[in-house]
């Protein structure tokens, strides 16, 4: 039987945590390849070790999603591995420190900006550059957060203020 997503590549950041590998294994239960890319090498490894276990495609590649670098050459490895790039699941992500605004360090903060809301910038461009030069009409998922805008936790300004800011993000990029 044919999946949704067979012969599809989908590549998800923060695919080595649990939401990110509850995805793959979806992913890949529908045929895609994947490609794991994830700041934690010893998890990537195992991630990619389960998913190839279970007879799925999957190649991991060790990254820190806030940085340039790291995601340009993350995203050049899948094309290159898999010859294609056709959806992007953008869920790496942080709590970050818990702490209230006031108290609440701009290095701490700058911390959560930057894996929450660069990263997910950084690795959406370069997906959408990687699938607008091979003609792909590919699919981005974002991943915010419902809680970022209705149901904002005491010490969660971080978290909330990135995970809100990834919902313009996404509309914007969308008319885009």
């Amino acid at each position: 039987m044919k999946g949704r997503f067979t012969d599809k590549v989908v590549l998800i950041t923060g695919g080595a945590g649990a939401i990110g590998f509850a995805a793959a294994e979806r992913f890949a239960s529908e045929g895609a390849a994947i490609a794991i890319l994830d700041r934690d090498r010893a998890a990537t490894t195992e991630a990619v070790t389960k998913l190839r276990a279970a007879g799925r495609k999957a190649e991991g590649f060790v990254a820190d999603v806030g940085a340039e670098p790291d995601v340009e050459r993350a995203v050049a490895d899948t094309v290159k591995a898999f010859g294609r790039l056709d959806v992007l699941f953008n869920n790496a992500g942080i709590a970050g420190v818990v702490a209230p605004v006031h108290e609440l360090s701009a290095a701490d903060w700058d911390d959560i900006v930057r894996i929450n809301l660069r990263g997910v910038f950084l690795v959406q461009r370069y997906c959408l550059r990687a699938m607008i030069a091979a003609k792909v009409k590919g699919s981005v998922v974002n991943m915010a957060s419902s809680m970022s805008g209705f149901d904002v936790l005491a010490g969660g300004a971080g978290y909330a203020a990135t995970k809100h800011a990834i919902l313009g993000l996404t509309r914007v990029a969308a008319l885009d």
